[in-house]
């Protein structure tokens, strides 16, 4: 009977686990608990389908704190324990052989009155569930083993169907225990029960028993008492004898949910119906095999089986939608938390796919997968962004590395141009990261950064550029220079030479054409200052030519000119020669007086003209004869022509 007594307290524990958690669980899910004690170790193992994901330390944590509530003496009663109980807490897969996770702990427990093996049971329309205040403080839990031992499954098997829920469980209600005697008392003189003082004396004065061997007799009793008291126990269980309520009850539940599960209905509605058909199946399952309902109870069992797994996947899908909207919350967030959102959308459109078109919530599935797939397409954009974000940052990160090796190894106009469109890369790909993504914000920050770089490069670039281009226009202007002071064209070598070193001097300094220009410079400089001379002197040179023109010039050849280097060379004709001899050296001339005054004077102005045109040029002025023979010079230091 002892067996017998503390498996039925295990069953009460578990109705008491069941009950405590549809309570104080946040999200309601189908669950079954089986507990079983195994080397004074309590074993209790919770189930679920596969189609749900419970909250592990939730689940954990409810099941602990409604074991340590329980009261010691219950707890001594399981178990037999009086000090410290270990307790294991089991979660795993329906159909699994071994659990997923676990968690250890032990319950130390206050010295108790010692209680009777088999208290009186309480009735059933008065019990009242205790809550006792005389709670053993929570015990750090056991550091958990990386393998699952496997006691689980030999200890745990398949729970017994015991009464329904809404009894109490008797386990929390403490029994009466009986008053402890007083040392010296009349009562605790009384020797304590012992079976020679009892059953067999009092046999042993029956004339007929006193020919039966003492063991028959003694084992036929403990038969009889053992059959009589587990007949009693059968028939005292519900749905045995006359009506089951937990059969009414469940079928009472079942209606309200197909009210409930219409095609009308709403998310809450089957949520609702999900609930009291997962409370019909619990009703169900407390109806032991031995009752004449057993079967009925069976056969509903199933049917509300199937449709509660229908229910129930809606009910997750809805779980899973929750939790997709409520991390989808406060955008923007790292692309790994946006991969977590796709999954639950995800996973939340698979179960509602599986629900049949038979089934009165397949609209309501329908309409949901319909809304779901609009999110996760939200979501795959939001990840197409985060991912296309996350790309750009990493390219201009990558180009901006590039672009500072490049201004690195610069040193012409080609490799700042290069510098400066690398940087110009950068910036643009930062400035395309669309806002309301994490990288944005990445973004900006780099955008503070290589901005400045970026203006820093354009402004050297075009340093070196109009650096480039000076010198190259310095460089051009220099040779045309040279042509014309090979054409004797001194004006415009005077302004070439100019404009070749002002471009010159417009080569910035710090920059690659700045050393090569500075040796040019100077050069540039001294062809300027001769250019300048020889355009005076060609200045100079055209005058005395207008007055060797005008004189040389008239109705007949008198002479001709050529400009030397340092002098002018005037070669007279033969009807002149003679005559400008003569005047120069002061000798008669032929004719009458009038005739050789006449002659005298034209030579004169002949003369005043050369020395003009002397005098303008500031050179010497040689006069030749016909012959090539020199016969006289004006030195416009002299002032005057000079015989020779």
């Amino acid at each position: 009977m002892e067996t017998a007594v503390r498996q039925n307290d295990l069953q009460l524990l578990r109705q008491w686990l069941l009950r405590e958690l549809r309570s104080k669980l946040s999200a309601p899910i189908p669950l079954d608990i089986r507990c079983a004690l195994k080397q004074d170790t309590l074993l209790v193992l919770a189930q679920h389908p596969a189609t749900v994901t419970p909250d592990v330390e939730q689940l954990f944590a409810v099941l602990e704190e409604s074991i340590r509530r329980l009261h010691p003496e219950v707890i001594e009663r399981i178990t037999g324990q009086t000090e410290m109980v270990p307790v294991r807490l089991y979660l795993r897969l329906v159909g699994q052989p071994q659990p997923y996770t676990q968690r250890f702990f032990t319950l130390v427990l206050p010295a108790v009155a010692q209680i009777p093996d088999h208290p009186p049971a309480p009735d059933p329309a008065s019990a009242t569930v205790v809550r006792p205040t005389d709670v053993s403080p929570p015990i750090a839990a056991e550091d958990s083993p990386q393998v699952i031992a496997p006691e689980v499954n030999d200890a745990i098997a398949a729970p017994e169907q015991t009464e329904e829920e809404a009894i109490a469980p008797p386990l929390l209600q403490p029994p009466p225990t009986e008053p402890v005697p007083e040392p010296g008392s009349i009562q605790h003189r009384i020797k304590p029960y012992a079976p020679k003082d009892g059953l067999v004396s009092r046999l042993g004065s029956i004339p007929f028993l006193e020919r039966i061997p003492l063991p028959l007799l003694v084992f036929c009793s403990l038969v009889g008492v053992i059959t009589f008291a587990g007949g009693l126990f059968i028939l005292t269980r519900p749905c045995v004898v006359g009506g089951c309520k937990p059969l009414e009850d469940a079928q009472r539940l079942s209606q309200q949910s197909a009210q409930l599960a219409r095609p009308t209905a709403t998310a809450d509605n089957v949520v609702e119906a999900y609930n009291h058909l997962t409370e019909a199946n619990y009703l169900l399952s407390t109806i032991p095999t031995w009752s004449p309902h057993y079967d009925v109870a069976q056969a509903l069992l199933q049917a509300y089986g199937a449709r509660a797994e229908v229910y129930g996947k809606v009910v997750a899908a809805l779980q899973q939608a929750n939790k997709a909207a409520h991390k989808s919350q406060n955008p923007p967030h790292p692309l790994v938390t946006w991969r977590e959102i796709q999954q639950l959308w995800q996973g939340a459109i698979a179960l509602l796919e599986t629900v049949p078109s038979d089934s009165p919530i397949y609209l309501l599935a329908q309409q949901k997968q319909s809304e779901y797939e609009a999110n996760l397409a939200g979501i795959n954009q939001r990840i197409r962004a985060e991912q296309q974000s996350q790309g750009q940052i990493s390219s201009a990160r990558s180009a901006a590395e590039v672009a500072e090796v490049r201004e690195t190894n610069a040193k012409s106009v080609d490799g700042w141009r290069s510098a400066y469109a690398t940087w110009q890369v950068v910036v643009n790909t930062l400035k395309a990261v669309p806002p309301g993504t994490m990288a944005y914000a990445e973004a900006e920050q780099l955008l503070a950064i290589y901005q400045p770089k970026l203006t820093a490069s354009q402004n050297r670039y075009n340093q070196e550029k109009a650096s480039a281009e000076a010198y190259s226009q310095a460089l051009s202007l220099a040779e045309q220079a040279r042509v014309s002071e090979r054409r004797r064209q001194w004006s415009q070598a005077v302004a070439q030479w100019q404009n070749a070193l002002t471009n010159a001097q417009q080569v910035s300094n710090g920059t690659s054409y700045h050393d090569q220009i500075q040796a040019l410079i100077s050069t540039y400089q001294t062809a300027l200052t001769t250019a300048q001379t020889n355009l005076r002197t060609a200045v100079v040179a055209q005058g005395a030519e207008v007055a060797l023109n005008r004189a040389c010039s008239g109705s007949s050849t008198i002479c001709t000119y050529s400009m030397g280097a340092n002098a002018i060379q005037v070669r007279l004709t033969t009807d002149y020669d003679w005559a400008v001899r003569s005047v120069i050296a002061n000798n008669p001339l032929p004719g009458d007086a009038n005739t050789q005054q006449a002659l005298k004077d034209y030579i004169n102005t002949l003369l005043q003209s050369f020395a003009t045109a002397s005098q303008t040029a500031q050179m010497p002025v040689d006069l030749y004869d016909a012959q090539g023979q020199v016969f006289g010079t004006y030195d416009p230091q002299l002032g005057g022509f000079v015989q020779r």
